[in-house]
């Protein structure tokens, strides 16, 4: 299959993870993709390797607007047009017991994971009107039940109440917007979530029934240990 033939994608956080997938995935199937990452070297790896032809790697620090909307202009340059964002920059930074969280990393946890889905939907939204596009936020369980980690998981549920707004704003105009909220990577629980919008309020949510099977407490300790600060960092 060629879904991506002519198309454009720009990935945050693409040179791992649910990230990296997206992008072999994109180019698999005949799209352009800009890689973006907070390592300016694996993205550039990344991008040679899937070819200079489909491939464009750029170093984007998502709590940045001038970096996000330095990365858009590039994708635009480069290939003439942006088809697709996935918003997969986000993940676990902040560990205290929610009690005892200071306002400080309150904004650090919402800055980069919600607000930086925020600024790259802001970026690229003209972009992706012109296209007829979508915008792919890679959310997570923790948005839609109790697993723990009180900032992170509103960082999370805030992306798909923000992905519903933007839709009922934009879904007239053509641009979709999608929420993918899945388990901790390495550690599936029940069948991940696919919710699709578009100038509409429904939404389903099939993790939600996992939740109700499994212990908050077994879902966090049997979780892999992954970077700090990479996409879908699972919380203690």
């Amino acid at each position: 299959m060629r879904r991506f033939e002519g198309k454009v994608a720009l990935v945050t956080a693409a040179a791992q993870g649910i990230g990296q997938a997206v992008v072999r995935r994109v180019a698999a199937e005949g799209g352009a993709v800009v890689v973006t990452d907070l390592r300016e070297d694996a993205a550039a790896a990344l991008a040679e390797e899937v070819g200079a032809e489909l491939a464009l790697g750029v170093k984007v620090d998502v709590t940045s607007r001038g970096d996000v909307d330095a990365a858009v202009a590039a994708a635009v340059g480069r290939f003439g047009r942006l088809d697709l964002l996935v918003n997969n920059a986000g993940g676990c930074i902040v560990t205290s017991v929610p009690e005892d969280t200071s306002a400080e990393d309150w904004h650090r946890q919402l800055d980069f994971t919600l607000v930086g889905a925020a600024r790259c939907i802001q970026a690229a939204i003209p972009h992706l009107v012109k296209t007829r596009g979508n915008v792919v936020t890679i959310s997570s369980v923790n948005g839609i039940a109790a697993f723990g980690n009180v900032e992170y998981a509103a960082a999370k549920a805030g992306q798909i109440a923000m992905s519903q707004n933007y839709a009922a704003r934009y879904g007239p105009l053509g641009v979709r917007f999608n929420v993918v909220a899945p388990a901790p990577s390495g550690h599936r629980i029940g069948t991940p979530s696919r919710t699709r919008w578009r100038g509409s309020n429904r939404c389903t949510h099939s993790a939600a029934s996992a939740s109700q099977r499994t212990s908050p407490q077994r879902s966090r300790s049997s979780a892999p240990t992954t970077p700090r600060g990479s996409p879908d960092t699972p919380c203690p």
